[in-house]
């Protein structure tokens, strides 16, 4: 009789932990796949005037402040600037590559590189008027206008190792956004709901449709392309469209309540950033909403996002007057 007791008893807590298990369970699952809507409050960087795209080397946030000609290191655990560098006119864009950080300066056509010791170099000069650029491997891809004029626009492969270049063909008009992924460079158009698509090796160029969808902001991870915008003729309807980045096929989109001006992704998660602020977190795996997040700093100009381990960084292009801002939103999925 007692042995049946004890056993009774065992049995009982067994089932005990076993339900527990199940609740837990289950309340991480309703928190992964539920999406939330959440205020959030970011720590905030305050640097100079007009910013706009940013690198991270690991410690530090090499930031282009395009409103006063310098490029500004800043370590990203303090927030303390360590140095600025004078650029020139209108640095736009800054990327790393093997320890190197390369600045696209848009007003004097020029690429340069700043050293692990912060020494400059110009790395080459450029023809045309150029709007931003991504690194793959030891290549810069460079996407401007060669006659300055929306009306046509190509992509410049940079050789970083020794400043060599080659461009593309024409791509046609309003091109805005890049993103590499495979042997792909794809660019992004604000017009006519395209994407163009270019090999890196040969700068050969497809094009495909994204139906109805104005092309303004582009992230890749390695299966997917995700293309953020409007739908076209409309102000506040936004749209993100998921790719398939081998056979070009669209797999998915979501609509949200603003413009998607800039959009970041890794293998895990898709971040899109609507021209007011907002914040939508989507799963990289089926463009599930995860998240919706409002910034406690109100309405800003996202210049660039980026997702960095458990920290989201976005630059606002102005935050106090002209001078902009890094935001950084540490665990935003918690």
């Amino acid at each position: 009789r007692i042995k049946i007791q004890i056993l009774e008893q065992a049995e009982a807590e067994n089932q005990k932990e076993i339900t527990a298990v199940i609740k837990q369970t289950t309340e991480k699952i309703t928190k992964r796949f539920v999406a939330d809507d959440v205020n959030l409050d970011p720590r905030r960087i305050e640097l100079g005037k007009w910013i706009e795209g940013f690198a991270l080397d690991g410690n530090n946030l090499w930031v282009a402040e395009s409103g006063q000609r310098t490029l500004a290191k800043v370590n990203f655990r303090t927030g303390a600037v360590q140095k600025r560098f004078k650029v020139g006119r209108l640095p736009v864009y800054t990327v790393v590559v093997d320890g190197s950080t390369f600045t696209l300066v848009a007003t004097d056509k020029v690429l340069l590189k700043h050293n692990k010791s912060g020494r400059k170099s110009q790395l080459t000069s450029l023809e045309g008027c150029q709007q931003t650029m991504i690194a793959s491997g030891t290549d810069l891809f460079v996407l401007g206008q060669p006659v300055c004029s929306s009306e046509s626009s190509r992509v410049t492969r940079v050789d970083t190792l020794n400043g060599t270049k080659k461009s593309s063909p024409d791509l046609g008009e309003w091109a805005i956004a890049i993103t590499a992924t495979g042997s792909d460079v794809w660019v992004g158009h604000a017009r006519y709901e395209a994407i163009s698509i270019i090999n890196k090796a040969q700068l050969t160029v497809k094009k495909i449709d994204l139906a109805g969808v104005e092309v303004w902001a582009l992230a890749s991870n390695s299966r997917s392309v995700f293309a953020g915008g409007r739908y076209a003729s409309t102000d506040n309807d936004g749209s993100i469209v998921m790719v398939d980045a081998r056979s070009h096929k669209e797999i998915s989109r979501y609509s949200v309540t603003e413009m998607v001006s800039k959009i970041t992704a890794n293998e895990d998660y898709v971040v899109a950033v609507g021209t007011k602020g907002t914040i939508w977190v989507f799963s990289a795996i089926d463009l599930s909403l995860i998240r919706t997040i409002h910034s406690a700093t109100g309405t800003y100009a996202p210049g660039m996002v980026h997702i960095a381990g458990n920290n989201l960084i976005i630059s606002a292009q102005t935050y106090r007057g002209d001078n902009g801002a890094i935001l950084v939103f540490s665990n935003y999925l918690d």
